[in-house]
């Protein structure tokens, strides 16, 4: 349970900069800790925090895409 609440106060440390129109995190070795304490990679990480899963259906087909975020929509 420490070590959820610790990576969460720790990702409050992130900041974003615009790259492009999209988000990017300023400095990636503000991951690797938090990723640590979630036992999971600092890529997968910077991916979770920049991108969503948008999906959508259409009869009986769903299409599944990776949209990037801007800085708003990160924050």
């Amino acid at each position: 349970m420490l070590k959820i609440v610790a990576a969460i106060l720790h990702l409050g440390n992130i900041r974003f900069a615009e790259a492009g129109n999209y988000a990017a995190v300023e400095d990636p070795n503000f991951l690797e800790f938090p990723a640590y304490l979630l036992g999971i990679d600092s890529g997968n990480l910077n991916e979770k925090l920049t991108t969503r899963l948008m999906e959508s259906r259409w009869g009986g087909n769903t299409e599944t895409t990776v949209v990037t975020l801007t800085v708003e929509q990160v924050l």
